[in-house]
């Protein structure tokens, strides 16, 4: 298989895992599918671009341009949530 899918494969686990571990480890939160969807998608991508640029889960948790990409990931995912992706899910009634 390719290496670059190999990375990118591995970087969508990886992110996916790590996010809702971070989402799951508030106890004090009840847990809310409309929230933790979101929040294991976007880690997803996050690490589906670092695996893409060949990042590991260290350096780009460091690097000064994580912030950056996290809340472009974000908004971008929130404007595609509102506008179909929450109809497929049936979250707002």
């Amino acid at each position: 298989m390719n290496p670059i899918v190999v990375n990118i494969l591995s970087g969508a686990c990886g992110g996916l895992v790590m996010s809702g571990l971070g989402y799951l480890r508030k106890p004090e939160q009840k847990f809310n599918l409309k929230k933790f969807i979101p929040t294991v998608a976007i880690g997803a991508v996050y690490g589906m671009i670092a695996g893409y640029r060949g990042v590991d889960y260290g350096m780009i948790e460091n690097a000064t341009y994580a912030g950056t990409i996290a809340q472009g990931i974000n908004w971008a995912w929130k404007a595609l949530w509102r506008k179909w992706i929450h109809k497929f899910f049936d979250l707002y009634k």
